[in-house]
């Protein structure tokens, strides 16, 4: 009903007065959103990239509705949350229509999301006025949807790095997070007998990120371990190779398996010759080498070994 009601009953003693503005009460059902759509951040760090926001609207009295976007305006009500906390956690009890996001230290991708409560309004029965007019007749919670896409960057050049391990690009079968890369000078002594230059040595004779290297803590123990065993020098320099990133990988003559474990970190092959094939591969088995390639796979140039998951080489 739309205008004024009143009613003065004198006997009674009863008088009352009620309006209504209009008819237009709300459709059934608002959206949420995040917007921007996607942002990004550094590692490490706090910010507040997204703004929540719902899809409001204006009406006339024959109930046309007009919709747009609007901030939430009802602090008290919302409730943040992320589904890769590793990558950004955010504050759940944080108040406020921005998304307070702390990033980790691995880079990634990570969706946040915001749930915010609403009233629904309706035709409501006013019994004194004995008239339907707007009112609240019940809470809902409304969801971003989609929720805020997330890019939590290193903010130096792993983040090209990163990209070649897109499996879009090379067929890498995982995406290393930013702490998973060790940072090097060719000089630098990474273990007591090998230095970055060694294990990094096709990607730096390429340019390529010569500065930053996947070199796992076991495997470093690993070929240390497997120079004890075979108690001389071993040499990883070309036909050799430790590290590879996933473009020099692809690029060898022939190239490296897309799922190599030397984009891993966990591979090496020490260059060698047909009187030490023998000896080293049987130091890296008595150093714990989940594969060891095959002699007639690579004798006598290079002996493959490597550490990752059984079944890998």
């Amino acid at each position: 009903m739309i205008g004024r009601n009143e009613e003065v009953n004198v006997s009674q003693g009863i008088a009352s007065s009620f309006s209504c503005q209009n008819n237009c009460c709300g459709p059934t059902d608002l959206n949420a959103r995040m917007n921007p759509s996607t942002a990004s951040m550094p590692i490490n760090s706090n910010a507040y990239p997204f703004v929540s926001q719902c899809q409001s609207y204006t009406c006339d009295a024959s109930s046309n509705y007009q919709y747009y976007w609007t901030n939430w305006t009802s602090a008290a009500t919302y409730n943040w949350s992320s589904d890769n906390s590793s990558v950004a956690s955010v504050s759940s009890t944080y108040v406020g229509n921005n998304a307070q996001v702390t990033t980790g230290s691995t880079g990634g991708t990570a969706n946040i999301s915001g749930s915010i409560d609403y009233d629904k309004n309706g035709l409501v029965w006013d019994p004194c006025a004995r008239v339907y007019c707007c009112g609240v007749i019940a809470t809902y919670t409304s969801t971003s949807n989609p929720p805020g896409q997330l890019q939590v960057n290193c903010g130096d050049t792993r983040d090209g790095l990163r990209t070649e391990y897109f499996p879009q690009n090379y067929g890498a079968d995982f995406i290393p997070g930013c702490g998973e890369f060790t940072f090097g000078n060719s000089g630098d002594q990474i273990t007591t007998h090998f230095t970055f230059g060694e294990l990094n040595v096709r990607d730096i004779a390429s340019n390529e990120y010569p500065n930053w290297a996947i070199l796992r803590n076991y495997f470093l123990t690993a070929i240390e371990n497997t120079r004890s065993n075979y108690n001389a020098a071993l040499n990883v320099s070309p036909p050799g190779s430790a590290y590879r990133s996933p473009f020099i990988n692809a690029i060898l003559n022939p190239p490296g398996a897309t799922n190599s474990r030397h984009i891993h970190g966990d591979a090496v092959d020490f260059a060698s010759d047909s009187n030490t094939w023998d000896a080293i591969a049987n130091a890296a088995t008595n150093a714990g080498a989940t594969c060891v390639e095959s002699r007639q796979a690579t004798f006598p140039g290079h002996v493959h070994a490597s550490w990752g998951p059984s079944g890998t080489c």
